[in-house]
């Protein structure tokens, strides 16, 4: 039978009639059966003479204007899009041009420049392509741009091709994405007469860790193709790493799904650092349409959806990043939701196989301990950060688990010094500053609470802040934005019942959707949910390393990953006592 996917308007035959799929999107829900278009009432050549002046006059302004949807095959093809044809593939596809992704791979008149200097007394492709890798790595070794966990989205980015280049000569040790870099240094190639293209690589040989930790920004290294011997050859110009995967572990991505993984990295960056849940949403969603192929762009979908609650439909995308790539970074991505949804057997066991897969894999350990936090099991918790810690120290949501750590063991002032640490680390994350908020509450420490709670209402959108407010005042109290007009006193009583003397719980679902990332500036968003308040009052939700906000749609979301549960930390296991 016929069916049409109603998310990316694909047309396909099925014999499954039970659970029938879309082969390029892979959802299963918005599938219809298709309309069996009507037979011509006349032979196709046949067209009446009065249409024959309408045909012309289309055929002349497509010769002209340079196009319309048709005007370029139906299947991108596997090399260079010039800048015309990418904008018909966007066009193709409703996607709007503007889009700091779109011009990732845009060239200019200082990238030929460059290029000219560096590469263009070499002669074949693969020598170009092993010396513009030599310098991205020679750049990054003298501190030009800085190695980073990859695990919360930056606050800008992804950038043009041009303004990559102009960030690496500053020198001032920039972060950027392996997109960036990659992208970079392909424009440079193409415009020295390389048809280079990229290539999303999920593991290379001997590493014990994902390249992509977080599972949705993507790894990406530079693929050229020999033209005498016909042999594709993969170049790392951001890990400058020597052993390249075999082809069963990267797919080279066309011009138009590399914008699409880069809409998805907008769509992070917006959530995140934006405060902008709206176009995280629209941007990630052209991420699927451009990429539907990409686990990163699917995993980035998922993430910004769990933000939103958005239901079956974040479950379907993370079902579909690990149908496409069943790998570590997504099934920590899944793990990271069954702990969310305080399916915490399922959790250890997701993990068990993430970490058998990658044993050094920092994230994978940090949401252990997550696990054991919310089972009691401190000392098998403070193994796993420790261990974290050890593979990648400058991981985020570190310090946030380290104080839940000290939390439970009653060690109030530790607790402290870690939050207080999470927040210089993570400024811009308001959920930072409300859990130091709750610990100083709960250590009578009612001035320095206030002080964390202005600065959130600070943070946020005018537009937002009557919701932020009665997050607030559920979370630290009827009083936690009076302005200090006293010294502070025994006002705020000592409430065992408060939410902040339990464990750090769950605020519903986020970008990083308990995989580490994405930490969240946007959860508190009135327009994804009705009561942020109830979402907010058992305090926080840790995994994976970092500290994850949601929308409280979450909370009337059952799971398709397991649990008919809110996504939620257990709440009686996040209240007991310290052991």
């Amino acid at each position: 039978m016929r069916y049409r996917c109603v998310s990316c308007d694909e047309t396909f035959e099925s014999d499954d009639d039970e659970k029938v799929r879309c082969p390029t999107c892979l959802r299963v829900h918005g599938i219809e059966p298709a309309a069996v278009p009507p037979a011509p009432r006349r032979p196709a050549w046949v067209i009446p003479t009065a249409a024959l002046g309408v045909a012309s006059v289309v055929a002349a302004g497509v010769f002209f204007f340079g196009g319309t949807k048709s005007s370029v095959p139906a299947e991108v093809p596997l090399r260079p899009l010039d800048a015309v044809e990418l904008e018909q593939y966007l066009q193709q596809h409703e996607v709007p041009s503007g889009n700091s992704g779109v011009k990732l791979l845009r060239p200019s008149e200082e990238l030929r420049d460059f290029a000219r200097e560096k590469l263009g007394r070499l002669g074949s492709a693969a020598e170009k392509a092993s010396r513009i890798s030599a310098l991205m790595r020679d750049a990054r070794e003298r501190g030009s741009y800085a190695r980073w966990p990859l695990v919360d989205p930056l606050a800008s980015g992804p950038r043009s091709a041009a303004k990559i280049l102009a960030a690496i000569q500053s020198d001032d040790g920039d972060r950027l994405y392996p997109l960036e870099v990659a992208a970079l240094a392909a424009v440079a190639l193409r415009s020295e007469g390389v048809k280079a293209m990229l290539a999303e690589v999920y593991a290379f040989p001997g590493d014990k860790s994902p390249p992509d930790p977080s599972g949705r920004f993507g790894y990406f290294v530079l693929a050229v193709r020999d033209a005498a011997k016909g042999k594709l050859s993969l170049f790392d110009p951001y890990g400058g790493r020597k052993q390249m995967p075999g082809p069963e572990a990267y797919d080279v991505r066309s011009d138009l799904e590399v914008v699409g993984v880069a809409f998805g990295i907008a769509a992070l960056r917006a959530l995140v650092h934006g405060q902008d849940p709206s176009k995280a949403l629209s941007n990630s969603q052209q991420a699927v349409k451009l990429a539907p192929r990409s686990p990163a762009a699917r995993s980035a979908r998922a993430a910004v959806l769990l933000a939103a609650g958005g239901g079956e439909t974040a479950d379907d995308e993370l079902r579909a990043a690990l149908q496409l790539r069943p790998d570590p970074a997504r099934r920590h991505n899944v793990a990271a939701v069954y702990l969310a949804a305080g399916d915490l057997e399922r959790a250890m066991r997701e993990l068990a196989t993430t970490l058998e897969q990658a044993p050094d894999y920092a994230s994978a350990h940090a949401t252990l301990a997550a696990v054991h936090l919310s089972r009691g099991e401190r000392d098998e918790a403070a193994t796993e950060l420790r261990q974290a810690e050890r593979l990648e120290p400058d991981l985020p949501g570190l310090p946030l688990l380290w104080s839940q750590y000290y939390l439970r063991a009653g060690d109030t002032d530790r607790a402290i010094s870690h939050a207080q640490r999470a927040v210089e680390r993570r400024g811009h994350d308001p959920q930072a500053r409300l859990v130091l908020g709750s610990i100083y509450r709960q250590a009578g420490k009612f001035e320095e609470m206030r002080a964390q709670a202005r600065q959130v209402m600070r943070m946020t959108p005018v537009s937002r802040q009557t919701d932020t407010r009665h997050v607030i005042e559920q979370l630290l109290g009827p009083t936690a934005l009076d302005e200090p007009t006293e010294p502070e006193d025994s006002r705020e009583p000592a409430d065992s019942t408060a939410p902040e003397s339990r464990s750090l719980g769950q605020v519903g679902i986020e970008p990083a959707v308990g995989m580490d990332p994405a930490a969240g500036a946007d959860g508190m968003d009135p327009e994804v949910g009705t009561d942020p308040a109830a979402e907010m009052q058992p305090g926080t939700r840790l995994q994976g390393g970092s500290l994850l906000l949601g929308g409280a749609k979450a909370k009337r979301r059952p799971s398709l990953l397991g649990s008919s549960r809110r996504l939620r930390l257990d709440d009686q296991a996040a209240s007991r006592e310290p052991r």
